[in-house]
């Protein structure tokens, strides 16, 4: 009953080297399959922090309950309410010049989307949630000019940033969660789309990334979304979803389509490029190919086919966010403030 219950809380913790998690204990699992096994090895913190069982992980036990005074100072005290306003000595004005550098030019190099967070909340603070599983997906919570605000991002240094089937269930849970308590999400995309491979189908990725489509769509609150690199695939497409009324900005970085270019030509021009047969004249004309499409990468020329309100200086993302989350709340303050439906899909 008390591993159901962990289960079924909006936020968990566990003690490195104190708390385990099983649904029977050792006795009972020796007696059932013959194994015999410690606690720590049936059910400690490097098994259900990193299979998403459990949200965080700390050193000991005043710092869990730390960690969950400040997971709920960003919640409402209950689904009744709204998330309370602090008070935000931090200018909303603010303008990070390191913003302008941070988008490496080079397409396939990593770089910290955690700094991009920092650059922009309040204070640089942000309390992130469930950093031991779904390595791509970055979720968490942070405050813009005292709002409390959900954030939902990708880590390029895993993957390339790619949702993986663990990834895809992280950014499905945050958002349940915060569609629950009606607190605005803030998305910083750099999305390449699903991850590819036989890794991916055995972990039947596409089955958790839909489903967190599905709870995407299914949401009630607003998102502020800014692409600040890559948004490609069914992936890419979900995450800017252009079906509801949210805000849709992106960076002069930005780079969108139903694929990349690499690799992308040579699937969508693959009979044209077999048919000929002389290597040579294959490879130039899959060249001109590339040089054509990449005269349509201009983020100015494709933001309006792809329904981007307006391509912005780096800078202006947090005045911008935090104009709008001012706004996101008095609609939140004004839409009944009826608790939001359950969704029990742990």
């Amino acid at each position: 009953l008390g591993a159901a219950k962990a289960m079924a809380s909006h936020y968990s913790v566990m003690v490195r080297g104190i708390s385990q998690l099983f649904v029977a204990g050792p006795p009972v699992v020796l007696h059932a399959t013959g194994r015999n096994l410690n606690k720590e090895e049936l059910g400690g913190w490097e098994i259900h922090a990193r299979n998403g069982s459990v949200d965080d992980v700390v050193d000991t036990e005043e710092q869990v309950f730390d960690r969950i005074k400040s997971f709920l100072s960003y919640l409402p005290s209950s689904v009744w309410e709204l998330s309370p306003r602090v008070e935000c000595r931090d200018s909303p004005g603010r303008r990070e010049e390191s913003l302008l550098s941070i988008i490496p030019k080079q397409k396939n190099q990593g770089f910290s989307i955690r700094r991009v967070i920092e650059l922009v909340a309040d204070d640089g603070r942000l309390f992130e949630i469930g950093e031991e599983w779904g390595h791509p997906a970055v979720v968490g919570f942070i405050r813009m000019n005292g709002y409390s605000a959900g954030f939902i991002a990708t880590d390029s240094n895993f993957f390339g940033g790619a949702l993986t089937s663990q990834a895809s269930q992280k950014i499905r849970k945050h958002i349940e969660l915060c569609d629950r308590f009606r607190i605005p999400i803030v998305n910083l995309v750099d999305m390449p789309g699903f991850l590819v491979g036989e890794e991916s189908e055995k972990t039947s990725t596409i089955r958790f990334g839909t489903q967190m489509i599905a709870s995407l769509y299914s949401a009630k609150i607003p998102f502020f979304i800014v692409i600040i690199r890559r948004c490609f695939g069914v992936a890419g497409a979900a995450l800017v979803d252009n079906k509801n009324p949210h805000i849709r900005v992106a960076w002069p970085s930005g780079n969108w389509g139903s694929l990349p270019l690499e690799g992308g030509v040579e699937a969508a021009f693959k009979s044209k490029l077999e048919a000929i047969k002389d290597e040579k004249e294959r490879d130039n004309q899959l060249k001109e190919l590339k040089r054509q499409l990449e005269s349509f990468q201009d983020p100015i020329k494709s933001a309006e086919h792809f329904d981007i309100e307006e391509i912005i200086d780096p800078r202006e993302t947090r005045p911008l966010v935090c104009n709008w989350i001012e706004m996101a709340y008095k609609n939140l303050s004004q839409d009944g403030m009826c608790p939001r439906p359950g969704l029990w899909k742990l």
